[in-house]
């Protein structure tokens, strides 16, 4: 009977692994921008007066190692988008930049008058 028990509980544990390795592929298949609408919000804008960080076109600011990070950065060079890209971890006062903002995580893009925190290709390609 313990071994009945044993089987059906790896049954189980080996299907919940395939439906989540079945949601990854399904996701990736559909590719970052399909997800980046799914999980973007307008929490992740703010609005107001942030020519004090541009010097002469907007600003990215990554980190190396950051998978949205990777994905905004190429997203922007495959479109042609014109922004200074900031690497923070090469930078200390870029770090204190995104502190002075408010912002915690990354990639981050900085126009006049908005910030956008995370990946948004719609708002990327707006500066086209």
């Amino acid at each position: 009977m313990a071994s009945v028990q044993n089987y059906k509980k790896r049954l189980i544990g080996s299907v919940t692994t395939l439906i989540l390795i079945v949601i990854v592929c399904v996701c990736g298949w559909l590719g970052g921008d399909f997800l980046s609408k799914q999980f973007s919000s307008k929490d992740n804008i703010i609005n107001g007066d942030f020519n004090a960080f541009i010097v002469n076109k907007p600003v990215l600011y990554v980190t190396e190692g950051c998978s949205a990070c990777k994905l905004a950065k190429s997203f922007v060079k495959e479109h042609g988008i014109n922004v200074e890209i900031r690497v923070i971890n090469s930078n200390p006062r870029w770090a204190q930049d995104l502190k002075k903002l408010g912002v915690s995580s990354v990639p981050v893009l900085v126009q006049k008058s908005k910030v956008t925190v995370g990946f948004s290709a719609t708002d990327y390609l707006l500066l086209n």
